[in-house]
């Protein structure tokens, strides 16, 4: 099936949250990607920057059914029916509220046939069971490209009523500051930057997938709906889904073919075998606590990957100002002195550093400096 955003541009994620904010009051604004890009976890950043003015609502489409919205209750006087919202939504009863709502629907185009015409006026009218949202309420909502092959449908009519954002997959560099706050295991973090081009989609892939050697590589990982069967694929869902076999993998309590086992079963069998191959190759790199330990008298190792990988490795592994210090000493030791600037771009921006990053000179004065170049 044709991409219908074809010719389009594509947005990221993080400038459509942006657009939400801006404009959700005015226009109900959907966003269309491939399955695991992160438009399910953008709804907590968005709920996050509204948390002061507005109540946040998150609906799983497939999985609602009308008495998750309003249920209908005789009026026996009247010889009507009164529908009864939901308290979610925080409308009426005893836990209304006046504030403006944020309300997203996730997977709109999979939600139930009978449901489908409720949610539709939410998104169309911003009312529920005939009860208006407050004035300033947004509502917005998610799906996957028709094309994808993954059960979405949207009707004409509900197109032409809303406005629809083609998403691109997150680049590595949008997805590495999040990952390292959500502590995904740093080897992990480390073959992501190393296979950075898993960042895209199959609409984003030249047809002739056998142009080069790394098309080739990328194309078996990620999701294709062309592919003779769907199997586990790697998204950035299931990529991060995959670090706490990285973590057990080193306690060494499973073999190395359990562990193949267990990615392959979350990312598919292309991606968990490049993933095997990148830790058993970081394996042989000086540890983190042998830096720790010794960081005048440990090799340094400036090949390929090897000084990128180690201070993913840092970043995730720092837990005390003194380990800090110590790997600090060992990066200095570094010929590249771009380096250390990788280093605190990403030390200043994990929240787990933040307190003990502020206790440390350098990077201190790393941040103010990035704070004076910011302002002139």
């Amino acid at each position: 099936m044709a991409n219908i955003f074809a010719g389009l541009p594509q947005v990221s994620l993080l400038r459509a949250a942006e657009m939400i904010v801006d404009f959700g009051a005015e226009q109900t604004i959907g966003l269309i990607a491939p399955p695991g890009v992160g438009k399910t976890s953008m709804f907590n950043m968005i709920a996050e920057r509204l948390k002061d003015t507005h109540d946040s609502v998150f609906l799983v489409a497939p999985n609602v059914d009308v008495p998750d919205l309003a249920v209908g209750m005789p009026d026996t006087e009247a010889k009507t029916i009164k529908w009864l919202v939901n308290e979610v939504f925080k409308l009426t009863g005893p836990t209304a509220s006046k504030r403006p709502k944020y309300i997203c629907i996730d997977e709109l185009s999979k939600g139930q046939q009978h449901v489908f015409p409720a949610l539709t006026t939410l998104i169309q009218d911003k009312t529920i069971a005939g009860v208006p949202l407050p004035d300033g309420s947004i509502v917005s909502f998610t799906g996957n490209h028709i094309g994808d092959g993954v059960g979405d449908r949207f009707p004409a009519h509900v197109i032409n009523r809303v406005t629809m954002l083609a998403v691109n997959v997150p680049t590595f560099l949008e997805w590495e500051p999040w990952a390292i706050n959500a502590r995904i295991h740093p080897n992990l973090i480390a073959w992501a930057g190393e296979n950075s081009d898993v960042f895209t989609s199959y609409l984003q892939m030249p047809e002739d997938r056998d142009r080069n050697q790394k098309q080739r590589e990328v194309a078996p990982m990620i999701f294709n709906p062309n592919a003779p069967a769907i199997m586990p694929f790697l998204s950035l869902r299931s990529m991060s889904k995959c670090s706490g076999f990285v973590a057990a993998r080193e306690t060494g309590k499973y073999t190395n073919d359990e562990i193949l086992a267990l990615l392959g079963g979350t990312v598919g069998a292309a991606a968990a075998r490049s993933m095997l191959a990148f830790f058993n190759m970081v394996d042989k790199f000086t540890s983190f606590a042998r830096i720790v330990a010794d960081p005048m008298g440990v090799p340094v190792i400036t090949e390929g990957a090897v000084p990128i990988v180690q201070i993913n490795n840092a970043i995730g592994r720092i837990t005390n100002e003194h380990e800090l210090n110590q790997f600090m000493i060992f990066l200095n030791r570094f010929p590249r002195r771009e380096l250390k600037q990788v280093f605190m771009d990403r030390a200043v921006n994990a929240k787990h550093l933040t307190t003990i990053a502020g206790q440390n000179r350098e990077c201190l004065e790393y941040a103010a400096s990035k704070q004076a170049a910011a302002m002139i």
